[in-house]
């Protein structure tokens, strides 16, 4: 819980794609929803991330993108 003068904690994390990109060392990618075995892990160890920030005391947690996911494209 937040008090009223108290300063937000806020951290920025790259997100599963963004992750799986540097760990692949493979910034050029064009398209990284072409799955792969590195993307599951780099899922893994996003929300393990985020999930550590959030118990050290974050208020907020945003997941930076170099890539729009799949999810978020129109039809």
């Amino acid at each position: 819980m937040m008090q009223r003068d108290e300063p937000a904690f806020m951290v920025v994390i790259n997100g599963p794609l963004a992750l799986a990109a540097q760990l692949a060392e493979d910034d050029m990618r064009t398209d990284p929803t072409q799955g792969t075995a590195l993307e599951g892990f780099a899922a893994e160890v996003t929300l393990s991330v985020s999930k550590a920030f959030v118990e050290a005391g974050a208020d907020v947690v945003v997941m930076r993108e170099r890539w729009p996911s799949p999810r978020s494209r129109n039809p």
